[in-house]
């Protein structure tokens, strides 16, 4: 009995063996599966990287010299910039995104284009997202550190949001960085791409979590870089050059920098490069008539001259006008265009070398369409130019009406079957060149165009372009579906256009449009009830006027600068109608703000201040004054005013070496500024300020 419990025992225990086995190898081989699963998911996700260029290009044709990535000029006075941008990559942060904005030719791609090549020489992978990339971020797992730069995010806008939060609900297991640095001509609030992309829908608040910071706009570079550039270019064009020698360009450069003053437009470094080039090309002789929008007709018409005429037929130059219009166009658009239009190249014998003398185009088997002429500024000018029916650049092209009947068909046609991207190219040419005499025309056809971009347009547009196009655009938008943040936008911009030509009546009438839109934007609504309010006053309505700025200052919702400067302006209205109490309430409402800007406190300052001297309170005067001269964030144009006004209490209390150290003070602000040196002579020209001496 005993031997057959021994065995049932042993017996027993080898089952448990045999079960414990069959657990542990069970695990392994899940395991096993398990390493190899993720494996191959990293591999896939690896595989899915996005695709970044920072392709150089050698200038293979004349245009080419203009292109950010020939880099023919050295980068120069952008040491701040790529400090900022380098230090963006340091954060700590697995996954971040900001915005860089700048107007065009001001040299947004050449900064990023450098970024990019000085990130990579750090390690990662850099470069601008390739346009037709299929990047999935979902199934991206970053192998290094990388940096992505999307150009012209406003139209890529939606995936680059997507893109964005994919990533956030895996970054907290990534073991490399990822920035993205997202470039456009503009990003307020009010800009219709920019404030969905951040602000609206439900992934706002995982969007802000990983918001770098507010977006940084790319100023000009300092004068001397300036100069740097258009000299280098100058020298570039053609190096053995008579047409300037050393003496000449000594001579031009206190020209060249009293002409970037006066038109600060051509301290672009683009501009530069347009003006070196002609002046290499032509002489120093015509260099202080060129305004910025003749500098890049000039160019454009000297590279048609020698470069182009001749060289291709009026097949080829209808293809640059449409492929300009869209911002590139793929081969079978061409395809689709060459059937309905008529007059384009057939595809089936196309040359690639004509297209080549036209913009530089090389064939690149990652890249699908035809690019357009570029830098963008040369392009935009090349639509209207062909909407007016000049530009002829083959010999076959007839008159300028069938220039100009070409250019008007293809715009229809563009706004029919691809109405985003011609938008875009539409949208920044009439921000680049509103006063061109082409831009009604151009405007004729977006009151065809699908109802958000002539919203968009219009709102760009605003008063400065014709009256009865412009009329006919923004009534089109009272009943129409467009968001209300563009609808708004466009009117609040008209009435400020009104407001510049001193049309206050009219300007008043969009103001009210705005204000009575029951889903205007709280911002939008606030500054067209203050300007509206400023207009009243004008018209020495001060009832309607305290009623609009009253308005602001009850709405629930209105932005804190907003109700602090509807503060100050009620409270100098009151001061006006001789209620100082009202007037001072006002005043110290604005102070007592925890966000109030600086600006408007430094203003409720000093306007209490002078306040209180007018009610004969001489120790509240100076008090309000010394309490703006303290501020550390407070306007010059402020401080440099309650300096004056301090100093004028100290001289009629015969404290004249406290009234001369004000006006010391005070005249270290004023240097430079035209508008507070000349506050400071009518101040020093009354009597008593300060002493003969001073």
């Amino acid at each position: 009995m005993q031997g057959i419990t021994a065995f049932a025992i042993r017996f027993d225990q080898s089952l448990a063996d045999l079960r414990q086995l069959t657990v542990e190898s069970s695990r392994a081989l899940r395991a096993a599966h398990t390493a190899d699963t993720a494996r191959i998911i990293d591999e896939l996700r690896a595989f899915h990287a996005p695709s970044l260029r920072t392709k150089l290009a050698e200038v293979t044709v004349p245009i080419d010299r203009f292109k950010f990535n020939t880099r023919v000029v050295p980068l120069l006075g952008r040491e701040r910039e790529l400090a900022e941008l380098h230090a963006y990559l340091d954060k700590d942060a697995a996954l971040l995104w900001c915005v860089w904005v700048g107007d065009g030719g001001v040299g947004k791609s050449r900064l990023m284009l450098e970024f990019a090549l000085e990130a990579q020489y750090r390690g990662w992978a850099a470069g601008f997202l390739a346009d037709d990339d299929p990047f999935n971020s979902a199934q991206w797992k970053p192998q290094r550190d990388t940096l992505i730069i999307i150009d012209y995010v406003a139209t890529r806008a939606e995936q680059t949001r997507k893109n964005i939060v994919a990533l956030h609900d895996r970054a907290d297991i990534f073991e490399k960085k990822v920035r993205f640095v997202l470039l456009e001509r503009s990003a307020e609030e009010t800009d219709d791409w920019f404030h969905k992309f951040c602000s609206t829908g439900s992934d706002a608040t995982v969007l802000n979590n990983h918001r770098h910071a507010a977006p940084r706009k790319i100023d000009p570079p300092d004068e001397e870089s300036v100069w740097g550039v258009f000299a280098h270019f100058v020298r570039h064009r053609d190096p053995k050059s008579k047409r300037v020698s050393d003496a000449d360009l000594a001579k031009l450069k206190p020209v060249f920098q009293e002409r970037v003053r006066k038109q600060p437009v051509q301290q672009r470094p683009l501009f530069a490069c347009f003006a070196g080039d002609l002046v290499a090309d032509q002489g120093p002789e015509d260099f202080k008539k060129w305004d910025s929008d003749t500098l890049v007709k000039l160019v454009l018409d000297r590279e048609i001259e020698k470069r182009w005429r001749g060289k291709v037929d009026r097949e080829y130059a209808n293809l640059l006008v449409l492929t300009t219009m869209v911002g590139g166009l793929t081969r079978e658009q061409l395809y689709n265009a060459a059937a309905e239009l008529g007059n384009l190249p057939d595809m089936d014998s196309f040359s690639q070398d004509a297209y080549r003398v036209l913009t530089g185009y090389e064939p690149d088997p990652q890249e699908h369409e035809l690019p357009p002429l570029l830098p963008d500024l040369l392009g935009e000018c090349f639509i209207l130019e062909r909407l007016a029916g000049r530009c002829a650049i083959a010999e076959s092209e007839g008159n300028p009406d069938a220039i100009q009947d070409f250019a008007k068909r293809a715009l229809t046609w563009l706004w029919d079957n691809d109405a985003f991207p011609t938008g875009k190219v539409t949208l920044r040419t009439v921000r680049d060149f509103p006063n061109h005499l082409s831009v009604p025309t151009l405007l004729e056809f977006v009151d065809g165009a699908p109802i958000l971009w002539g919203a968009m347009i219009a709102d760009a547009a605003g008063y400065d372009l014709d009256v009865t196009l412009t009329d006919k655009l923004l009534h089109r938008l009272v009943n129409s579906p467009a968001p209300a943040l563009i609808k708004a936008g466009a009117f609040y911009n008209r009435g400020v256009g009104y407001d510049q030509r001193g049309d206050s009546g009219a300007a008043i009438v969009d103001y009210t449009t705005v204000i009575d839109m029951p889903d205007a934007p709280a911002e939008q609504k606030a500054q067209a009830l203050i300007n509206r309010g400023v207009r009243h006053g004008q018209r020495w309505a001060s009832g309607a006027e305290i009623a609009d700025y009253t308005a602001v200052i009850d709405m629930p919702d209105a932005p804190a600068e907003h109700k602090a400067k509807a503060l100050v302006n009620r409270g100098i209205t009151y001061g006006q109608r001789g209620d100082s109490d009202a007037e001072i309430a006002d005043y110290a409402a604005v102070i007592d703000m925890p966000d109030a800007p600086a600006e408007q406190k430094a203003w409720a300052l000093h306007n209490r201040g002078a306040s209180h001297g007018q009610r004969g309170d001489s120790d509240a005067e100076i008090a309000d004054y010394t309490a703006v001269i303290d501020m550390a964030d407070a306007p010059n144009s402020v401080k440099c005013k309650a300096l004056l006004g301090r100093a004028m209490m100290f001289a009629y209390s015969n404290a004249n070496e406290n009234a001369q150290a004000d006006l010391r003070a005070a005249t270290g602000l004023a240097s430079g500024d035209p508008e507070l040196e000349s506050l400071l002579s009518q101040f020093s020209s009354q009597p008593d300020a300060g002493g003969d001496d001073e």
